[in-house]
Protein backbone atom coordinates (compact mmCIF):
# COMPACT_ATOMS: atom_id res chain seq x y z
CA UNK A 1 0.00 0.00 0.00
CA UNK A 2 1.24 3.35 -0.94
CA UNK A 3 1.06 6.28 1.61
CA UNK A 4 -0.35 9.49 1.03
CA UNK A 5 2.98 11.37 0.94
CA UNK A 6 3.66 9.32 -2.68
CA UNK A 7 0.66 9.87 -4.24
CA UNK A 8 0.59 13.59 -3.21
CA UNK A 9 3.95 13.64 -4.74
CA UNK A 10 2.55 11.92 -7.83
CA UNK A 11 -0.36 14.39 -8.03
CA UNK A 12 2.66 17.19 -9.91
CA UNK A 13 3.26 14.30 -12.28
CA UNK A 14 0.11 13.38 -13.24
CA UNK A 15 -0.90 17.24 -13.74
CA UNK A 16 2.13 17.47 -16.11
CA UNK A 17 1.17 14.75 -17.98
CA UNK A 18 3.94 12.36 -16.51
CA UNK A 19 2.54 9.27 -15.18
CA UNK A 20 2.11 5.92 -16.78
CA UNK A 21 -1.47 4.87 -17.18
CA UNK A 22 -1.52 1.77 -14.54
CA UNK A 23 0.21 4.44 -11.79
CA UNK A 24 -1.93 7.41 -13.17
CA UNK A 25 -4.77 4.14 -12.56
CA UNK A 26 -4.05 3.70 -8.64
CA UNK A 27 -3.52 7.48 -7.93
CA UNK A 28 -7.40 7.77 -9.50
CA UNK A 29 -8.54 4.99 -7.17
CA UNK A 30 -6.54 6.53 -4.29
CA UNK A 31 -8.27 10.26 -5.33
CA UNK A 32 -11.53 8.41 -4.93
CA UNK A 33 -11.53 7.90 -1.37
CA UNK A 34 -8.81 10.41 -0.06
CA UNK A 35 -10.27 13.74 0.68
CA UNK A 36 -6.75 14.93 1.77
CA UNK A 37 -5.37 14.46 -1.75
CA UNK A 38 -8.48 15.83 -3.15
CA UNK A 39 -8.05 19.25 -1.73
CA UNK A 40 -3.64 18.83 -2.63
CA UNK A 41 -4.93 18.48 -6.23
CA UNK A 42 -7.37 21.16 -6.21
CA UNK A 43 -4.33 23.35 -4.41
CA UNK A 44 -2.58 22.21 -7.40
CA UNK A 45 -5.38 22.62 -10.21
CA UNK A 46 -5.72 25.97 -8.89
CA UNK A 47 -1.77 27.20 -8.78
CA UNK A 48 -1.57 25.31 -12.81
CA UNK A 49 -4.58 27.78 -13.32
CA UNK A 50 -3.21 30.85 -11.94
CA UNK A 51 0.06 30.62 -13.86
CA UNK A 52 -1.80 29.71 -16.85
CA UNK A 53 -0.83 27.55 -19.62
CA UNK A 54 1.86 30.28 -21.13
CA UNK A 55 2.82 32.46 -23.97
CA UNK A 56 0.78 31.88 -27.04
CA UNK A 57 3.79 32.69 -29.00
CA UNK A 58 5.56 30.66 -31.50
CA UNK A 59 8.27 28.35 -29.44
CA UNK A 60 11.80 29.22 -29.94
CA UNK A 61 13.91 27.76 -32.18
CA UNK A 62 16.21 24.83 -31.89
CA UNK A 63 19.25 27.18 -31.56
CA UNK A 64 17.87 27.90 -27.79
CA UNK A 65 17.39 24.04 -27.09
CA UNK A 66 20.79 23.57 -28.16
CA UNK A 67 22.03 26.14 -26.17
CA UNK A 68 20.54 24.50 -23.21
CA UNK A 69 21.64 21.55 -24.19
CA UNK A 70 25.65 22.56 -23.25
CA UNK A 71 24.53 24.64 -20.30
CA UNK A 72 23.73 20.95 -18.79
CA UNK A 73 26.66 19.50 -20.17
CA UNK A 74 28.86 22.15 -18.47
CA UNK A 75 27.21 21.65 -14.99
CA UNK A 76 30.03 19.15 -13.26
CA UNK A 77 28.32 16.12 -12.47
CA UNK A 78 28.91 16.11 -8.55
CA UNK A 79 26.39 19.20 -9.05
CA UNK A 80 23.51 16.76 -9.67
CA UNK A 81 24.82 13.34 -8.45
CA UNK A 82 23.71 13.09 -5.25
CA UNK A 83 19.93 13.54 -5.91
CA UNK A 84 18.21 11.40 -8.59
CA UNK A 85 14.95 11.89 -10.42
CA UNK A 86 12.96 8.70 -10.71
CA UNK A 87 14.39 8.65 -14.42
CA UNK A 88 18.08 8.64 -13.19
CA UNK A 89 17.13 6.37 -10.54
CA UNK A 90 15.73 3.81 -12.95
CA UNK A 91 18.87 4.82 -15.29
CA UNK A 92 21.52 3.80 -12.61
CA UNK A 93 18.88 0.42 -11.18
CA UNK A 94 18.44 -0.41 -15.26
CA UNK A 95 14.80 -1.10 -14.84
CA UNK A 96 12.62 1.10 -16.91
CA UNK A 97 11.10 3.83 -14.75
CA UNK A 98 7.40 2.61 -14.38
CA UNK A 99 9.30 -0.10 -11.83
CA UNK A 100 10.42 2.82 -9.71
CA UNK A 101 7.05 4.38 -9.71
CA UNK A 102 5.54 0.98 -8.79
CA UNK A 103 7.99 0.37 -5.80
CA UNK A 104 8.03 3.98 -4.54
CA UNK A 105 6.75 2.53 -1.29
CA UNK A 106 9.46 0.43 -0.83
CA UNK A 107 12.37 2.84 -1.75
CA UNK A 108 14.23 5.74 -0.13
CA UNK A 109 12.22 8.50 -1.72
CA UNK A 110 11.65 12.48 -0.43
CA UNK A 111 9.23 15.44 -2.61
CA UNK A 112 10.91 18.21 -3.23
CA UNK A 113 8.74 20.81 -5.32
CA UNK A 114 6.37 18.24 -5.74
CA UNK A 115 8.70 15.93 -7.23
CA UNK A 116 9.78 12.53 -6.20
CA UNK A 117 13.54 12.48 -5.28
CA UNK A 118 16.16 9.91 -4.28
CA UNK A 119 19.09 10.49 -2.21
CA UNK A 120 22.06 8.48 -3.54
CA UNK A 121 23.69 7.68 -0.53
CA UNK A 122 20.24 6.33 0.88
CA UNK A 123 19.52 4.19 -2.56
CA UNK A 124 23.00 2.96 -1.67
CA UNK A 125 22.60 2.10 1.73
CA UNK A 126 19.19 0.60 0.23
CA UNK A 127 21.15 -2.17 -2.13
CA UNK A 128 23.47 -2.61 0.34
CA UNK A 129 20.20 -3.88 2.79
CA UNK A 130 18.97 -5.43 -0.22
CA UNK A 131 22.33 -7.35 -1.01
CA UNK A 132 22.53 -8.88 1.83
CA UNK A 133 18.57 -9.85 2.11
CA UNK A 134 19.12 -11.88 -0.97
CA UNK A 135 22.70 -13.85 0.14
CA UNK A 136 20.85 -14.38 3.70
CA UNK A 137 18.05 -15.92 1.56
CA UNK A 138 20.14 -17.65 -0.69
CA UNK A 139 22.54 -19.17 2.12
CA UNK A 140 19.23 -20.23 4.32
CA UNK A 141 18.09 -21.72 0.77
CA UNK A 142 21.21 -23.46 -0.22
CA UNK A 143 21.52 -25.14 3.94
CA UNK A 144 17.86 -26.59 4.06
CA UNK A 145 18.32 -30.46 3.97
CA UNK A 146 17.90 -32.25 0.96
CA UNK A 147 20.37 -30.00 -0.88
CA UNK A 148 23.48 -31.15 -2.67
Amino acid sequence: MIDCGVFRALLWARADGELEEDVAGRLRKHLAVCAACRAEQSRIDEIRQALGEGPDDEPPGPWVLERVKARLAAVPAAATGDVLSPEELAAMLKVPVEEIYERLDELPAFEFAGRVRFSKRSIERWIGAQEDRWRSQVLSAAARPGRS
